[in-house]
């Protein structure tokens, strides 16, 4: 016929099928109304007339005997269940990738969700911290995840507490990001020589000037501090206005 049909017991004991929305008053009730999956039941006058699974992406919180918990994932309340707390972290690193598809309608999260974040950085004891030292590039759009940033609201939302519930299971950190100085002075390696693109039938113009140590943008990049150390910490290789 086309109706989803699920198995359950009858009235009369035996095993039976029955319309999965609409199951009719001849199902009997399971004991304590627990079931799996998790259903919150309809029940009137003794009888079942209708049953909805409850998903965790909606609601991640509900028990057998909480059944009505909308209670929404957010910092404190997560530990260990649902996304892996996390904690302040620093780390080096250069990142390519590539990003959501966005639309007139549809935001893909910009610059400060380029890197994505599947962990609970908001633990009990307040908002981690996320420090990238690196380099962060965008390539292209997304060939596996190309759903939009920002979940289109079709009434059912995701259980947890950003944005409403319009997207899925990210609870991002403070992101403390910079640019790592020390990459002006590594040599090229197999990423870097991935990314450049030489035309087949013309070779590019290029044009090369040495800048001075004294340009205030290099001076910026080479006396760059992370707490009392110098990212470049040789004072030879470092500007003097820098010592």
């Amino acid at each position: 016929t086309g109706t989803p049909d699920v198995l359950g017991v009858a009235n009369n004991g035996n095993i039976g099928a029955f319309d999965f929305a609409d199951p009719g008053p001849n199902i009997l009730p399971p004991p304590n109304n627990i079931t799996v999956p998790l259903l919150n039941l309809t029940i009137t006058n003794g009888q079942v007339t209708g049953f909805k699974p409850l998903l965790q992406i909606e609601q991640p919180f509900a028990k057998p005997n909480n059944i009505n918990n909308t209670t929404q994932i957010t910092g404190g309340n997560d530990t260990n269940r649902w996304l892996q707390p996390a904690s302040t972290t620093t780390v080096n690193a250069v990142i390519i990738t590539r990003d959501s598809p966005a639309n007139a309608t549809e935001k893909n999260g910009g610059l400060l969700n380029l890197v994505r974040y599947m962990e609970n950085w908001h633990p009990p004891a307040g908002l981690a911290v996320n420090q990238i030292r690196g380099s962060l590039g965008q390539v292209k759009k997304s060939l596996y995840a190309t759903a939009p940033f920002t979940a289109v609201n079709s009434g059912t939302n995701y259980g947890i507490a950003l944005d409403n519930g319009a997207r899925t299971g990210y609870i991002p950190p403070a992101r403390n990001w910079g640019y790592d100085v020390g990459l002006l002075t590594q040599e090229p390696d197999l990423l870097s020589e991935k990314m450049p693109t030489t035309p087949s039938t013309q070779l590019p113009d290029e044009y090369f000037r040495e800048v001075s140590r004294s340009d205030k943008w290099v001076e910026t990049l080479m006396c760059a501090k992370d707490g009392n150390n110098y990212a470049i910490p040789d004072p030879q290789q470092r500007p003097a206005i820098c010592n």
